[in-house]
């Protein structure tokens, strides 16, 4: 089953919940009955890891997801054209679109979620990419505190398509560990210096940290 998040750059603003809230379920009435899944996350106003970019980096401040879709080309379709419903609402030009597949290393959901974003080293093939992070690198893993942990792998193909049926400029996120916390207690405002295992695949200079809250969930 294939999924899509748009990754959305804007200002904080309290409206931006209920906003979006109303894309969502617009959007989604288009799609074909039994496909009908979606959410939107709103990064939290206090999230600690807003201290973690400070150069120029993109600052997401909300994720709309959609699906999961039994079909690639149904969840394509049901994005096209999002950019103009959302232009007013985010900076269109820093945001970006995934769209691929969910493995699952600790089962377990919730309404708080860290989304941590991430490219692949630019010597690595997106195949190297997604094999090393998805058979090598959960060895390293930590899931204590988590109430569960997705890696979300994006398809570099359909990325693109989604991209161009949606009129989003960006589709050059590989990846999004996809963390279920309990609460923000123990995050720090200050960045670790040490990133461990990400070394050996996730590019520092354009990975992202963001503590969101799920808002609406559809169903």
């Amino acid at each position: 089953m294939n999924k899509a998040q748009l990754l959305l750059c804007a200002a904080p603003d309290p409206e931006l919940a209920g906003q979006l809230t109303r894309f969502l379920e617009t959007w989604l009435a288009g799609a074909p009955d039994g496909e009908r899944s979606g959410r939107v996350l709103v990064r939290l106003p206090d999230d600690p890891m807003r201290g973690h970019v400070t150069d120029g980096r993109p600052t997401y401040e909300a994720i709309v997801e959609i699906g999961p879709m039994s079909s690639p080309n149904t969840l394509v379709e049901s994005l096209r054209g999002a950019s103009s419903a959302l232009g007013d609402l985010v900076e269109i030009g820093a945001s970006a679109v995934i769209a691929g597949t969910v493995a699952t290393i600790k089962p377990g959901t919730g309404d708080l979620q860290l989304s941590f974003i991430m490219s692949r080293r630019p010597d690595m093939t997106a195949a190297e990419f997604h094999r090393y992070w998805r058979y090598e690198h959960v060895r390293h893993a930590h899931t204590d505190g988590m109430v569960g942990y997705h890696q979300f792998h994006g398809d570099p193909i359909l990325s693109a398509e989604l991209a161009a049926a949606s009129g989003f400029d960006r589709c050059d996120v590989d990846g999004i560990a996809e963390c279920y916390l309990e609460h923000v207690v123990g995050f720090t405002t200050n960045p670790p210096t040490d990133r461990g295992d990400r070394v050996n695949f996730a590019d520092e200079a354009t990975e992202v940290g963001v503590i969101l809250r799920t808002v609406c969930a559809n169903p």
